[in-house]
């Protein structure tokens, strides 16, 4: 397996980004970061509202008050507010895709498409938190329901980006199980 530079077109290698595409990465990253914490409006409406709504309808619970969404779970309340807005993990997803956008490896049309795939990925970590409330999460201490609600978004979010890492970059020739054609030995032709 060989590494290279993402300006190299050989299909048979994986691209590792330049100096360049890394200032791109850091730079959309910072700069949605700044953006979100400057006006945290933004996080309300475009993240925290729909990510909540989503969840709602998934399960048919859920009340949205003064910017948080909140479900009931046993004796249990659930708060979706502005510390699970999803905008980390949205600033980036975006900041990946900004950096292949850059590169040439992609159409702008993948830079839309973070936006919905940022909620979906949020809601569906709160639907698996909230499960895990529903399934006996809250009768354990609250270190440990910190623990695994942390977990639960890292393994969602991880998942997220390596699933789309994967698409984009089409690594299936590194997996192929297949001899090379001077490696296999010659067959006969039929008459």
């Amino acid at each position: 397996m060989v590494l290279e530079a993402m300006d190299n077109p050989n299909p048979n290698r994986i691209h590792l980004p330049d100096l360049r595409q890394i200032g791109v990465l850091v730079g959309i990253y910072l700069a949605l970061r700044t953006l979100f914490y400057a006006f945290p409006t933004l996080k309300t409406l475009f993240f925290i509202y729909p990510v909540g709504g989503l969840v709602s309808s998934f399960l048919g619970i859920g009340d949205f008050c003064n910017g948080e969404w909140i479900y009931r779970v046993g004796h249990t309340q659930v708060i979706l507010g502005e510390l699970c807005s999803g905008t980390t993990f949205f600033s980036l997803l975006v900041a990946y895709l900004g950096m292949r956008y850059q590169a040439g490896g992609l159409s702008a049309g993948w830079l839309v498409a973070g936006y919905p795939m940022a909620l979906l990925a949020n809601a569906s970590r709160v639907v698996c938190s909230i499960q895990m409330y529903a399934h006996g999460l809250r009768s354990m201490p609250l270190s440990i329901q910190d623990l695994i609600h942390e977990t639960i978004g890292v393994v969602v979010f991880a998942t997220t980006l390596i699933a789309l890492t994967l698409v984009l970059e089409r690594p299936w020739h590194l997996f192929s199980l297949k001899e090379s054609s001077h490696n296999s030995p010659a067959r006969e032709q039929p008459s």
